[in-house]
This record gives structure tokens, C-alpha cells and sequence, in this order.
């Protein structure tokens, strides 16, 4: 498999930032080769990141940037109810395992236990596929509160993880 480059936008404390994922046999983020140890390559503007993709020869597969926003999950973190965006919840936390990948570091996330598995696949259901999700029917998750406190405890790590490997 030969790796392919997608633009990612992140909106992380009312800052946009753009970075570069890459899919290979092991996906994860181009890293800034400038900096001290391992931090993710960043770009205030779509055009520098699509600059410096042509002059390092890295063709992006597809223009239009994959968005995340992290602010819905920090506004979450801070009045934790039983509702959640699985689709941002979800997303957030595959970039998260991506991030973490790319830096060589543990993530709470990826450790296999039963209320973390539960949460995760109470997240991907609630995503609402259709090739898994019955016509005419839609999961919406029911969370116990030691879900909702482990979910809290993977996202905010995984938001301070983020938050270092950017600034």
C-alpha cells in the first residue's frame, strides 16, 4: 500500500489549525521535522499546508479538509450529560489513537477493558452506518455514569495530548 495524504482541520480552542494525515498499514500525522521531539506538523492556513505538501512531494488525495472540532468535546468535558455527538466523539477519538501512534505514546484509549470497549462500541453504533444499521432504525446509546466518567477520562487525555503535540 503506498501512502495517501489528507488535509485535516482541527478547531481546538477557537483556533483553526491544519495538519497532514497519512494512511498507510499504520495511519497517523506528519510531524514537524524542525522542532524538539515529536510534535505535529501545523498550518494556520490551508494554502501553506498544500504549499509545503507540493514542495515536499506529497500529493493530497482530496482538497477538501476532513474536520474535527474538539471545542464541542471541550464545551462536553465541562457539563458532561448522557448526550453525545458520536460522530465528533468517535472521530475525536480515532484521531486521538492516530496522534498518539505517530508520537510513540500510551493512550488510555487503546488499553482493551470492558467499560472502554463498551464505550467504544456504543460510539461507533451511535455513528448510525447504514451498511450496520438496520433501514429504518437508529441506535441512540444509553450511558451508565461510570461510562460517561471513563468517556470523560479517555477524551481529556486525549485533549491534552493534542494540546501538546500542537503548540
Amino acid at each position: 500500500m503506498e501512502k495517501q495524504y489528507y488535509i485535516i482541520e482541527l478547531q481546538l480552542d477557537n483556533q483553526i489549525k491544519y495538519l497532514i494525515w497519512v494512511l498507510d498499514e499504520v495511519d497517523g500525522l506528519v510531524t514537524d521535522p524542525a522542532t524538539e521531539g515529536l510534535r505535529l506538523l501545523t498550518f494556520s492556513e490551508k494554502d501553506d499546508l498544500l504549499g509545503f505538501a507540493q514542495k515536499n512531494g506529497l500529493i493530497i488525495e482530496e482538497d477538501e479538509p476532513a474536520k474535527y472540532d474538539f471545542d464541542i468535546i471541550e464545551n462536553w468535558l465541562k457539563n458532561q450529560t448522557g448526550f453525545t455527538d458520536c460522530k465528533e466523539f468517535l472521530n475525536a477519538w480515532n484521531l486521538f489513537t492516530d496522534v498518539v501512534t505517530t508520537l510513540g505514546i500510551e493512550f488510555e484509549g487503546n488499553k482493551k477493558e470492558k467499560v472502554r470497549n463498551r464505550i467504544y462500541d456504543k460510539l461507533f453504533f451511535g455513528n448510525n452506518i447504514p451498511a450496520i444499521t438496520p433501514e429504518g432504525q437508529e441506535y441512540t446509546p444509553q450511558w451508565t455514569k461510570i461510562e460517561i466518567t471513563r468517556l470523560a477520562e479517555i477524551l481529556n487525555e486525549g485533549l491534552t495530548i493534542l494540546r501538546k503535540s500542537l503548540w
